[in-house]
């Protein structure tokens, strides 16, 4: 009987493995070394400037009094110098922003 529940527990894991995974990469907390890894045409000259504007882009807004700056969405993300359109295509479906749990899954036009 413990043989039969080991394997039971062992195939639900096998099986529902991807459904513990990250359904997308959150670009408000990644590193670059996650960025790189996890996006289509982001090199370490890309990932760190999606870095650099993220820091950039906090300290003005903790300057000024505001709550914590993040991207919002694609457009946000797309304000990074050296970020286009072929980079939102290529990876549209994986990032998500501002915390949430789902990617957007449309571009800006």
């Amino acid at each position: 009987m413990k043989k039969i529940l080991c394997a039971f527990a062992f195939f639900g894991l096998l099986f529902a493995g991807p459904a513990f995974a990250a359904p997308c990469l959150n670009i408000d907390k990644a590193s670059a070394k996650q960025i790189q890894k996890e996006l289509k045409g982001a090199g370490l000259i890309k990932a760190k400037a999606i870095i650099a504007h993220r820091a950039a882009k906090r300290a003005a807004a903790t300057k000024s009094g505001k709550a914590v700056w993040n991207f919002k969405n694609w457009k946000t993300l797309l304000t990074v110098p050296g970020l286009g359109p072929k980079f939102c295509a290529d990876n549209v479906g994986k990032v998500c922003f501002a915390d949430k749990v789902k990617p957007q899954k449309t571009c800006p036009k």
